[in-house]
């Protein structure tokens, strides 16, 4: 009785060791601090030790558990294709119009359609400059043939691919990002130059690009309006 009720309440503390870690270690040796108590020094050995077994059986067990339960809440699957790439980290535009930023070693070709499975991470520890929440390490990347970009897609690409064509690379992203409003490939130094003289919402699409976008349409067409009765009437 007494091996059997140690064995039990080890495994139970095991299972409760992270929450309570000195409570579920002193039910675990009750057992054989009662026996030991009561001058029982071999049954309190025996009892401590099946207790031990007991309790890192439990604990392995839990740690288990718990490791299952955050992988399937960290992975991640996928269908999309790349925006842009850089040192190994793919900027993946999902079909549901989202962006995540994907580490995977092997070189991944633009232009393609794939389905990733990735696994997300807490934490980094990577010099690179990336938000944890839309970061994931590639466990599984498949081709899935050539992608199909709309209008607006293409024209995005083509805009992006001709700055990066005509500039360097320090200059390139910067000015994609005030174009087509893509901010991923700039660097972490710039981004911290723009921050620190309070010019940081140049790199994104805001109200004054539109304005600035509805002013240039309106002296064209204003232009158009007075050009049209003067090609009418010669």
């Amino acid at each position: 009785m007494p091996y059997t009720l140690s064995s039990v309440l080890g495994i139970l503390c095991g299972f409760i060791f992270i929450y309570f870690p000195i409570l579920s270690i002193f039910f675990a040796s009750l057992p054989a601090i009662i026996y030991s108590a009561k001058k029982k020094y071999l049954i309190g050995i025996l009892c401590l030790i099946l207790s031990l077994a007991g309790f890192f059986y439990g604990n392995l067990v839990e740690r288990e558990y718990r490791e299952n339960i955050n992988n399937k809440e960290t992975l991640v699957k996928f269908k999309g294709h790349i925006v842009s790439s850089k040192d190994n980290i793919h900027l993946f535009k999902t079909i549901e119009g989202k962006n995540l930023r994907v580490y995977f070693r092997e070189k991944i070709e633009e232009n393609r359609a794939y389905t990733v499975e990735c696994k997300k991470v807490d934490e980094h520890k990577n010099p690179c400059f990336f938000s944890t929440s839309d970061f994931c390490y590639a466990i599984k990347v498949t081709d899935e043939g050539v992608v199909n970009l709309n209008f607006f897609e293409k024209a995005q690409k083509s805009i992006n691919d001709e700055i990066k064509a005509r500039l360097n690379e320090k200059v390139a992203p910067v000015m994609i990002a005030m174009t087509t409003g893509h901010r991923y490939e700039i660097s972490r130094e710039i981004r911290e130059d723009f921050q620190r003289t309070g010019l940081i919402h140049l790199l994104s699409i805001s109200g004054a690009h539109f304005s600035l976008l509805f002013t240039v349409f309106f002296i064209i067409f204003k232009t158009l309006t007075h050009l049209i009765p003067c090609l009418l009437y010669t």
